[in-house]
């Protein structure tokens, strides 16, 4: 490279401001210097070269720890710890299973079809489905199979399927190919298990409960080395794994120590090939984690690299490697990306990690891991796992990590488990900003410093800088860790995998669903039930537009709020897991519900089946459940009078991972891409809960009580007593009076609240009372209201707290609103004065799908600002949060198209925060909900004390301010073709040349000039006015025709159907039913008023000479 470009680049690199390494904050320096001085171990430990001598017992078996496996080809790869006797450690293994068998299930018909498919009078005998499998696995090149006869039970949704009868058992080898799923006979109706896979054959059928010891026998060593683990075993039967018996003397009970690798890369975006490409690696290396030990800590033990590499024609500073000679922790410096992805796979296949941790690892490093190495030649790219492969996975198109991470990416990592501390977070902590900045300073307490993406490559000009970086990389990785043992995510994910016997993998993933279907198929495979088929997801999405659709019918009740400000105490009380214990108290399971008589296809069939009679065995669903219960109830017992330190943090992860999973048993039955989705049972519990809360609320009703609230599974009571103890007596009366109706169903005092805002569904706030060693103490908790919202800003959390604070305070209700008024004010003129920074204007907003998916993107100002991010390399994707600030842009209307990135905003200087915006649509919005049931003050008053315009509050009321978050405020911005894009467009006929066109308007363009709209583009003859005006009158009439022939529909159980408007609202016009009706359909009162403005808008003069003075014609 020559001097005069480099010089070029450093002065515009120079010129950006680059801070000095004093200015930048040193608090994390100084932690990551307190991390344990481990130098990087390069020893050689490369168990390929060496003898491994694992333990076996008297010769017959070894024990095998498993972690995870990996199914190809109907062959299962079970990879996990050994104990290697002469090394005096555990190492990772990897047992093959060979010759897993699939298992299907023949349902004989009762009589044989005829020719023409009608059936017949002849029964059908076992005989006769043989002989017709025998030409249809011959059909289907099946040379060798076994079959018998078995005795099954069925128990789901599949119609016409006999609750027990014989079926024909087919086993066969994986070898062959798989029959169709849909498959029928002439002597059979329907085959079952087509679909299932090997690994789940063999996890269902082995009883692997997750990860834990097993007994491996009749085993081989591998003669082919398949994977990178240190040993390799084969077993040539899948009985060869057997679950060790917790009472064998011989096990090992503990959990072998892990390899707990924690890495982290940076990159820098190559504008040129529109490609991220990594400049540095860091991982620390835990050697021994024991996840069930409370001490484990991020600074325990560990080895530590970091490679970095030089820019592409740029080398490195001049001092860079003088200031690395004085660090006591090893920096591996090469010349190109390829050196350094060729080193990290080595020091990862040294190392051998069982686990991989990161932030966003899923979400964006792993993606560009693969890309990299793919488009470098790395050969050995899949030690990034610990099976070895040549053919790639399918990867995601564009820079590399933009996008999640895809599930044949993930699975390159296997027997390499992936804890994303991104994901975990997502699942086990609540916080409005999942980013690691934000979760190191509210679980961690620790400062974490920001570096742009786009300035990365800036930091490689002085050796400082690039240090600083490189420190910056490698603390990362240690507040990873942190954030990892902080949310105890490998516990409790471990434990949460045993009680379902699904994959650790998936849990670690988040996989709920995953969880609730494993545990459901160890139960009742343990039982001799046939199970539901695995569906083909893309095949049931595509059948429902794409959509997970939510549930098609009624959850929990909510009782109409009494909406008011209550300075008396509120009784709160709550049913203890209600919907899994309705399912034991009414024994609701898929074997008690009848549910012959319903077809779940038909979407208006919403009829509730029936409790299940009395005398009827008890179900395995509440056999289940009261397992769990009890369970939690020794593991809580136990916890009252443990004095250890250890197991006590141990028992409380076995308690919340038992809870976790009986709460969530419910969400199977009801969601519509589960395998044991069951529409009808989750209906028949909802209806219950819902039934439970209207005769609880009527039970405290009838004795005078005043019910103010309540939501699913619990009723707020407002005592009107200042007295706690009275606000006591009156909870436990109330909860005897419940309990007693029922066996197994309990109602809990669960919180006094000393005040309380209730401002409507959903949506309160509340002084609870907190009693300790005799002393109460006060707290202030939020539900639904817009301070616990993410999109919000700080300036508005903060004056929607301070109101908060003012109103419950102990002060005289006109000194707390005198207090409210005068803040605003000087909120307002500090806001206009520049007094605060640029990140209390910050508002996050999650992704609910893909930047580019998103129909509505002009109107999305979280989604222009990620289309943009994308732009520039940064990867955001469905689930991201994404921040953003509104600036003043005299050329731009839309809001949306004012919001920008908080780095954009520090890039650009030209930008100016609008305050004005703020002021009106932060900051007044929130207030003026909290403060509506507030009779001394209103609208006017607040909007004036925010300098704002108080002539819209004249009327000195709430009621005129708009509080449907349904209405969006800047629809006026929206442009006609984005307003219009889903209306029906109108298509008159052209009685001249007997053709149809699109009316787009009274002038269209054609040739880059505007002609009249009137004359048709087909023959070029002016369309009669009296015609276009009788055909658009009776499109209009058509639209208010299919409008008013909308049914009202209830959604409670009586199922009642009426076009009659009823006097009092939406109330059900059944006698004694309490239900709301609804439209049956989605022509709603939104759709036809924006179909009638389309209409309108066609023949709007005005605003076609606006359009065409816009376009300068």
């Amino acid at each position: 490279m020559s001097p005069t470009k480099e010089s070029k680049i450093k002065k515009e690199i120079e010129s950006s401001g680059i801070p000095e390494l004093s200015s930048i904050s040193q608090e994390w320096v100084n932690i990551h210097q307190s991390v344990s001085k481990n130098k990087f171990n390069h020893k050689n430990n490369n168990y390929n070269e060496q003898k491994i001598d694992f333990e076996e017992k008297n010769g017959e078996y070894f024990l095998f720890y498993w972690i995870d496996a990996m199914e190809n080809m109907g062959t299962v790869y079970l990879l996990g710890k050994v104990y290697d006797k002469k090394n005096k450690k555990f190492i990772s293994c990897c047992v093959t299973v060979n010759n897993i068998e699939r298992n299907l299930f023949v349902l004989p018909r009762k009589f044989l079809l005829d020719e023409n498919n009608k059936e017949s009078d002849q029964e059908v005998v076992m005989l006769d489905v043989y002989k017709e499998l025998e030409s249809i696995m011959k059909q289907y090149k099946v040379s060798s199979w076994k079959c018998r006869e078995v005795q099954r039970e069925y128990a789901f949704e599949e119609p016409n399927i006999p609750a027990k009868a014989n079926y024909f058992k087919i086993v066969y080898s994986f070898k062959y190919p798989q029959l169709p799923s849909d498959i029928t006979g002439k002597t059979f109706s329907r085959i079952f298990g087509t679909y299932t896979s090997a690994l789940e054959l063999l996890i269902i059928k082995r009883k692997l409960m997750g990860p834990c010891w097993i007994k491996v026998t009749n085993y081989n060593k591998s003669q082919k080395i398949i994977s990178w683990c240190k040993t390799e075993v084969t077993v040539d039967s899948p009985k060869s794994i057997n679950v060790c018996s917790e009472d064998d003397p011989e096990i090992i009970k503990e959990i072998p120590p892990f390899v707990v690798m924690c890495l982290n890369v940076k990159t820098v975006l190559n504008t040129k090939r529109n490609v991220n490409e990594i400049v540095i690696a860091s991982a620390l290396v835990y050697p021994e984690v024991n996840i069930m030990d409370h001490n484990a800590n991020p600074k325990q033990e560990h080895d530590q690299f970091t490679i970095v590499r030089k820019l592409d024609e740029i080398p490195l500073p001049i001092k860079f490697k003088e200031l690395l000679t004085k660090r006591n922790k090893k920096v591996e410096v090469v010349q190109n990306e390829t050196a350094l992805l060729n080193y990290l796979m080595a020091i990862i296949q040294r190392q051998d990690p069982d686990i991989i941790v990161g932030h966003n690892f899923i979400g964006f490093h792993l993606d560009v891991l693969l890309h990299r190495m793919k488009a470098l030649g790395i050969t050995n790219w899949s030690r990034i796992g610990r099976l070895r492969r040549t053919m790639w996975p399918n990867l995601q198109t564009g820079a590399g990590g933009m996008g999640e991470s895809s599930i044949a990416e993930r699975n390159v990592t296997c027997g390499r488990l992936l804890c994303d501390t991104y994901y975990g977070a997502k699942d086990y902590v609540k916080s409005s900003n999942n980013g690691l900045t934000h979760l190191s300073k509210l679980l961690l307490n620790i400062n974490r410093e920001d570096i742009e993406p786009e300035k990365t490559a800036k930091y490689f000009w002085q050796a400082n800088d690039l240090l600083h970086l490189i420190q910056h990389t490698e603390f990362d990785s240690f507040l990873s860790s942190a954030l990892m043992f902080k949310i105890q995510l490998l516990p409790l994910t471990n434990q949460l995998t045993r009680l379902a016997g699904n994959l650790w993998s998936r849990t670690l993933c988040g996989a709920r669903a995953d969880r609730n279907e494993y545990l459901l198929l160890h139960e009742f495979h343990g039982k001799k039930f046939i199970c539901p088929d695995k569906y083909d997801y893309k095949k049931l999405q595509n059948n429902n537009g794409g959509n997970k659709k939510k549930a098609g019918y009624s959850g929990g009740l909510v009782l109409e709020p009494k909406k008011g400000f209550y300075d008396k105490y509120i009784l709160l009380l709550d049913f203890n897991s209600l919907y899994p214990s309705i399912i034991q108290e009414f024994n609701i399971c898929f074997t008690t519900v009848n549910r012959k008589n319903f077809n779940d296809n038909d979407e208006e069939n919403n009829r509730i089946p029936d409790i299940p009679d009395q005398g009827l065995d008890m179900g395995v669903l509440p056999k289940l459940l009261k397992k769990l219960v009890q369970r939690r109830r020794q593991v809580k017992s136990i916890i009252k009078t443990c004095k250890d330190p250890a197991e006590l943090i141990s028992l409380d992860i076995r308690q919340k991972a038992l809870k976790l999973t009986a709460n969530s048993m419910y969400g199977c039955l009801g969601y519509n891409m589960s395998r044991f989705y069951a529409k009808q049972i989750a209906m028949l519990i909802t209806s219950k809960g819902r039934e439970i809360l209207q005769n609880t609320k009527e039970l405290a009703e009838a004795n005078s009580y005043d019910v103010i609230y309540g939501d699913t599974d619990s009723i707020m009571i407002n005592t009107n007593t200042d007295n706690l103890d009275e606000v006591k007596k009156i909870g436990n009366k109330i909860k005897k009076d419940v309990n007693d109706k029922y066996n197994l169903l309990e109602i809990e005092i669960d919180g006094y609240f000393r005040k309380m805002l209730l401002l409507r569904k959903k949506k309160y706030a509340a002084l609870i009372v907190n009693e300790s060693n005799g002393k109460i103490q006060t707290t202030i908790e939020k539900k639904g209201i817009d301070v616990v919202r993410r999109e919000w800003c700080t300036l508005s959390i903060n004056a929607s707290n301070y109101v908060l604070d003012q109103l419950f305070s102990d002060d005289d209700r006109e000194k707390s609103i005198e207090n409210i008024h005068n803040y605003l004010r000087k909120l307002a003129e500090d806001i206009r004065n520049n007094v605060y920074q640029a990140d209390k204007f910050i508002i996050n907003k999650s992704l609910s799908k893909n930047p580019e998916d998103y129909p509505d993107a002009k109107i999305q100002p979280h989604v222009q600002v990620a289309l943009r991010l994308k732009a520039r390399g940064i990867g955001c994707h469905a689930g991201d949060t994404v921040q953003y600030v509104i600036c003043k842009d005299s050329n731009k209307k839309s809001y949306a198209e004012r919001a920008y990135h908080p780095d954009e905003l520090k890039m650009n200087n030209e930008l100016e925060i609008d305050y004005e915006w703020y002021l009106n649509q932060q900051i007044l919005p929130p207030i003026l909900r909290l403060c509506e049931p507030i009779e001394e003050t209103d609208p006017y008053k607040l909007s004036g004390c925010l300098g704002l315009d108080a002539a819209k509050y004249q009327s000195n009321t709430f009621s005129n301010y708009n509080y449907d978050s349904n209405v969006s405020p800047f629809e006026s911005h929206i442009s006609a073709e984005e307003k219009f894009k889903n209306v029906e467009k109108w298509n008159p006929l052209c009685y001249n040349c007997d053709k149809r066109n699109e009316f787009v308007g009274i002038c269209r363009q054609k040739d880059e000039i505007y002609v009249s709209g009137l004359i048709c583009p087909n023959c070029n003859k002016p369309m009669p006015y009296g015609s276009l005006a009788s055909q658009l009158h009776c499109t209009i009439r058509k639209h208010i025709k299919e409008y008013n022939n909308t049914i009202l529909v209830c959604d409670e159980d009586c199922g009642t159907r009426t076009r009659q408007i009823s006097v009092y609202g939406k109330k059900c016009l059944y006698p004694g039913c309490r239900g709301s009706m609804h439209y049956s359909n989605d022509y709603s009162d939104k759709k036809l008023y924006t179909q009638l403005e389309y209409y309108q808008y066609l023949f709007d003069i005005e605003e076609m000479k606006k359009k065409i003075k816009d376009n300068g014609n």
